[in-house]
């Protein structure tokens, strides 16, 4: 993923298993230097790859993972994780509970004060939402209609407008043999 400003690109090395575990790189447009951080503490989710995404001012990363050696009360340790890009110090954002079938496709709002992702389908529902990360309010964006849902396979990625009014992303409905698709904008 780019950095906004062009400079830097960040990638994943390794593959994030109790073996390997994620390695960011971090390399400048500008020099060719490689900056490596090793992130022990994440590692990846079910058939999820890391998929890092750049915050608005550069300082950090947003990703989808999971955390190691994680055990909090009705919690499972996947959801999104913010990635310090100086100091490799990673921060849960969010974390999957008891009532939520998983959290992917993060992306940060122009102002970097919000991130938005989608819900896999939990019984018959697929969702998109939107975290306040100052007071971890979250605000229901869209709801599928069954058995429509809002994809995550081989579109996973949530795009943003830059100004931050407009969200686009792949429906599909799941009940038609041919699977019909849709992009969809909601404003």
């Amino acid at each position: 993923n780019w950095s906004r400003d062009g400079r830097y690109l960040a990638y994943a090395l390794g593959r994030g298993t109790a073996y390997d575990p994620f390695i960011l790189g971090i390399r400048s447009t500008k020099t060719g230097e490689e900056r490596r951080l090793r992130l022990d503490k994440l590692m990846r989710h079910g058939g999820h790859g890391f998929d890092p995404r750049w915050s608005p001012d550069g300082r950090f990363i947003l990703a989808d993972a999971r955390q190691r050696d994680y055990a909090g009360p009705l919690m499972d340790s996947q959801g999104l994780y913010r990635i310090d890009v100086q100091t490799g110090s990673v921060t849960p954002l969010v974390q999957t509970t008891a009532a939520m079938a998983g959290i992917d496709s993060p992306a940060w709002s122009p102002d970097g004060r919000a991130i938005f992702e989608r819900r896999p389908p939990l019984g018959d529902r697929s969702r998109i939402v939107t975290r306040d990360l100052e007071t971890g309010e979250e605000k229901e964006l869209y709801r599928a209609v069954p058995p429509a849902q809002a994809h995550h396979w081989p579109t996973s990625n949530l795009a943003v407008s830059p100004d931050g009014q407009r969200l686009a992303f792949v429906w599909t409905d799941a009940k038609n043999v041919d699977r019909t698709t849709a992009l969809m904008v909601l404003a």
